[in-house]
């Protein structure tokens, strides 16, 4: 038995390999990259190099390596790590991994009003999305994006930043499962509060700053504690930015549209010039007309 990589859950880490040992298997490990090969790189170089192996999966190239047995072990443990990059996180900070997702146009917008649906991309980019959402725990929005678009989020479970806890009750996302944030400090919603926990939703108060703006910090401490491993933030343009302006981003996901709006609404609230050193690429595709783009970032 060749073991990728070691499970990080110290209550059950290494128990499979003594069962198989104590057995009579013969068990071996892929090698880890030595901290002297990847000094002066990012610690999260192996979360990236990945990308390295998927690009060489359908070529001739990489199945003779496979066949001779010359694959980069390295390879193979990125790869893996990657693919097991959820649950890693979680198991390490006990916060869910956060992907932020967006679809916006080649300048730049996400739709031409503020407060208007608009849908920008394709019938592939669509079916892509609704199966990128299968993959994560939890997807968070605004409360301005539930009432905007009134999103079913039937693919995982919905979890909402709402301040003042003003979610119209007929919302599709009034429902068991759902969960809702606000400020710790709101009173007068109390009757609210009450009807939603009686539609089956979960409601967990958090600190708020002067602005107004939810503790994201805690609002993932409190997922993490359910055991939420990854989070897919389809939020909005405030919602995006704080995440990125306070470090707690993980991954990018966005779907290019190939269109201009030249005016509206866009897809981050300021400059964030200080982020782009930290985005890496790691694959492409096409669906359609539209672009998906992906990237980590760097921490």
């Amino acid at each position: 038995v060749v073991v990728g990589l070691k499970d990080p859950n110290p209550k059950v880490a290494g128990r499979g390999i003594k069962v198989l040992r104590k057995n009579g298997t013969k068990v071996s490990f892929f090698s880890i990259p030595s901290e002297s090969r990847t000094r002066g790189k990012s610690r999260n170089l192996k979360l990236f190099q990945g990308s390295v192996l998927n690009q060489k999966r359908n070529s001739s190239k990489y199945v003779s390596m496979v066949q001779d047995g010359a694959l980069n072990q390295q390879l193979v443990v990125f790869d893996l790590l990657w693919q097991n990059r959820f649950f890693f996180h979680w198991i390490k900070h006990k916060t869910p991994w956060v992907t932020l997702k967006i679809a916006q146009t080649l300048d730049g917008r996400i739709t031409p009003n503020r407060g208007q649906r608009f849908q920008l991309t394709g019938k592939k980019a669509s079916a892509h999305a609704h199966r990128m959402r299968r993959q994560y725990d939890g997807i968070l929005v605004g409360v301005k994006t539930v009432i905007t678009d009134d999103p079913k989020l039937l693919e995982t479970r919905p979890i909402v930043l709402d301040v003042a806890l003003s979610i119209p009750m007929r919302s599709n996302l009034v429902r068991p499962g759902t969960i809702i944030f606000h400020d710790e400090k709101i009173r007068r919603r109390s009757s609210r509060k009450t009807q939603l926990i009686g539609k089956g939703v979960e409601v967990i108060s958090v600190r708020a700053d002067k602005a107004g703006y939810l503790s994201l910090t805690q609002v993932l401490r409190k997922l993490g504690e359910r055991s939420i491993t990854s989070l897919l933030v389809e939020g909005g343009p405030s919602v995006w930015s704080s995440f990125l302006r306070q470090d707690l981003a993980n991954e990018l996901m966005v779907y290019f549209s190939p269109s201009l709006l030249g005016a509206g609404l866009n897809t981050f609230e300021d400059d964030l010039g200080y982020v782009s050193k930290r985005v890496k690429f790691r694959s492409l595709k096409v669906l359609g007309d539209d672009i998906f783009w992906q990237g980590s970032l760097i921490k």
